[in-house]
This record gives structure tokens, C-alpha cells and sequence, in this order.
């Protein structure tokens, strides 16, 4: 399945039925990553093939001192 296009997440995408195979970033897409958003500590983008989320990433604000 390919990509059509990239969009910054939204609280109407479909991401309950993304399954990338990991648990754990499956559930931070689920359950976090909008209220990441939010909050400023982070922003998803999500990739498209049609409507179905088939995958993401996220950058998140951090530091190095």
C-alpha cells in the first residue's frame, strides 16, 4: 500500500485500526499522540492511502545540554 499524501495529525483520523505490529507505538498513536499534541510536547504527522492511517511519525521537543 503507498502513500498519497502526509497530514499533520487530527483528532478525526482514523487511527484506532493502525496496527504496525508493536504494541507500543501502536498504542502511543492511539492513545497519546493527539493529547501530545495538544499540550506542545510533541506533533504526529500520519501518512495516507486513501482514508487508512498506514503510518507516522512524531517529533517531540526535547534538549541536550
Amino acid at each position: 500500500m503507498s502513500i498519497h499524501r502526509i497530514e499533520k495529525l487530527r483528532q478525526d483520523h482514523a487511527v484506532e485500526m493502525f496496527d504496525c505490529g508493536n504494541q507500543d507505538l501502536d498504542r502511543f498513536l492511539r492513545q497519546h499522540a493527539f493529547h501530545s499534541q495538544l499540550s506542545g510536547g510533541s506533533t504526529t504527522y500520519v501518512g495516507l492511502a486513501g482514508q487508512a492511517v498506514v503510518g507516522y511519525f512524531t517529533l517531540a521537543v526535547g534538549s541536550v545540554e
